[in-house]
This record gives C-alpha cells, sequence and structure tokens, in this order.
C-alpha cells in the first residue's frame, strides 16, 4: 500500500505519467498474486481513484482490470480520458464473465451516462464490429435487465446502428459469393460449382473461400434476430404505454400508480408521460368543475 501510495504521488508531478502508471499496474499484479482480502482492493481502489482523476488520463485497463467485481457499476471514473460509469468498461473490455448475474447483483441504474451522453447500451451496440457475439449478448442482456432500445446517441437508434451492420455484412456476402461467378457468365448470374472451382484453384483456397461465407451467414443471422428481439420489446413497451395511458384517461388508473409501475418495469421514459398526462387530465377536470 505504501508503494502506491508513493507511485500515485509521483504520478501527480512525474514528465512521464504513462510509466508511472505502468508501474502501478505492475505493482497490483504483484498484490494480486499475494491473495490479498476483497477489502484491500477497495481501499486500493479508493486511493487510485483520488490521484488518478486529478490527472488527464485517469485510469487505463490494466489498472481498471483488478477492480470489476468489486466496485459498483454506478460508480463514475475517468479512464482513459472520458468520465464515465464503471459498467460502461466492464461492458466495452467484457471484464466480467457473466453479465446477467453481475447486474442481477449490483442493480445499476440504466440512464446513467457517460460524459458523451452514451448508456451502457449504447456502449454495447457501438462496440458490435470489435467483438461480434459477445456484445450482441451483452446488448441482449441489458435490454432484458431494462435499459432503454430507444434512447439515441448521436440522433441515431441502437436499432438503426445494428441495420446499418447488418446491411454492411449482407454487402460482404455478397462480394465474397461474386468471386464464384465467372466473369463471362455474369450477366445469367451462374454460379461456378464445386467441381469447376477444383479445376481452378487449390481445395484449401476454396473451403478458406465457403468458411468465410459461412461465418458472414451466421453473422447475418445473429444481428437479424437480435433486431427483431429489439422490436419486439419496443413494441411491448408501446403497447404497455398506450393500455394504461388509456386507463388514466378514463379515470381507472391513477397517475402517480402508473409511474411507479413504469418504473418497476424498466419504462422510464414513460414515467414522466403519464405525469404529463395526468397534469393534463387534472387541469381539464379543474377546468370544468363550475
Amino acid at each position: 500500500m505504501d508503494q502506491l501510495y508513493a507511485l500515485c504521488e509521483q504520478l501527480l508531478v512525474s514528465p512521464a505519467p504513462a510509466r508511472i502508471r505502468y508501474e502501478i499496474g505492475c505493482t497490483l499484479n504483484r498484490i494480486a498474486t499475494d491473495h490479498i482480502q476483497e477489502y484491500d482492493f477497495v481501499n486500493i481502489f479508493r486511493l487510485l481513484n483520488f490521484y488518478l482523476p486529478q490527472t488527464r488520463y485517469g485510469f487505463n485497463l490494466q489498472i481498471i482490470l483488478h477492480f470489476p467485481e468489486i466496485i459498483h457499476p454506478d460508480t463514475m471514473i475517468l479512464f482513459q480520458a472520458v468520465r464515465k460509469p464503471f459498467l460502461h468498461i466492464v461492458i466495452a473490455h467484457n471484464l466480467v464473465k457473466n453479465l446477467n448475474k453481475y447486474l442481477e447483483r449490483w442493480q445499476p441504474n440504466p440512464s446513467l451516462q457517460d460524459q458523451y451522453k452514451r448508456t451502457a447500451l449504447h456502449v454495447a451496440t457501438w462496440n458490435v464490429s470489435i467483438n461480434f457475439e459477445k456484445q450482441l449478448l451483452n446488448i441482449r442482456t441489458l435490454l432484458t435487465y431494462g435499459f432503454d432500445p430507444v434512447k439515441k446517441w448521436h440522433r441515431v437508434t441502437i436499432v438503426k446502428k445494428l441495420e446499418y451492420y447488418l446491411q454492411t455484412l449482407s454487402n460482404r456476402k455478397y462480394e465474397r459469393e461474386m468471386k464464384f461467378v465467372k466473369p463471362a457468365e455474369q450477366n445469367e448470374c451462374d454460379t461456378i460449382t464445386i467441381e469447376d472451382v477444383i479445376d481452378q484453384e487449390e481445395d484449401a483456397l476454396f473451403d478458406v473461400r465457403m468458411d468465410k461465407i459461412k461465418v458472414l451467414e451466421e453473422k447475418i443471422s445473429m444481428m437479424d434476430e437480435i433486431i427483431q428481439f429489439i422490436k419486439l420489446i419496443i413494441k411491448t413497451h408501446d403497447t404497455i404505454y398506450k393500455g394504461m395511458n388509456e386507463r388514466i384517461k378514463n379515470g381507472s388508473l391513477h397517475g402517480d400508480t402508473a409511474k411507479i409501475i413504469y418504473e418497476l418495469l424498466g419504462l422510464q421514459r414513460y414515467a414522466s408521460s403519464s405525469n404529463l398526462q395526468r397534469n393534463k387530465e387534472f387541469k381539464r377536470i379543474k377546468s370544468c368543475s363550475f
């Protein structure tokens, strides 16, 4: 602990903070091998979270790898020069094995954003191209937990972003398939048979190309499935909202009760709408009372 404290003090005045940050990471690795108890790592994080945000860059991945299971995901930290909730780092770098259990344990706030106005769901969506299968699983888990599927980032919804990825994958698959079309017969769209390809190229090259096309087909199927899943969630949310709003209008459901129900269901974006509707109805009834 004393060594970490000394390094943190050096970090504030060092002309080469990246080197000091690297030494902090190495020190944490040595501490981890000594099997120090969990509460010690909590205290270590508190120490680092006091000093590192005073620098321009803050935490790096080498340091943060030691804390995913013991730090609350809503904790705001400075990571790679960006202020963000701890959950954003967990999602972007897949720091936990079971995200569902992690969310159940800590109960993070789905509306929490980083300094660029991104939620954890945005982070997962915009990182799909980096870690395809893992981030699609993260998206599904976050949606099931209650993250808002219609909230935009840079005026783009997660559905639109995923549909863009889907189109990119489809174009890439089409380009690869066209490599199996004879140039003289492209107008007729006749493909070369397996026998013809074997005559022209080595078997290994053909297998590699076919494997790449199969991988693209699997990715397209997975992407289309998650898009349909999101659209179903949005449709379900809208149906719940319309039904409850009708009950508010006819007086069979109080607006405050509806707001509580929305929040329990993870539909925070409708909570203010129900309140607004309740206020409108109250004003209308008040104006007609004489």
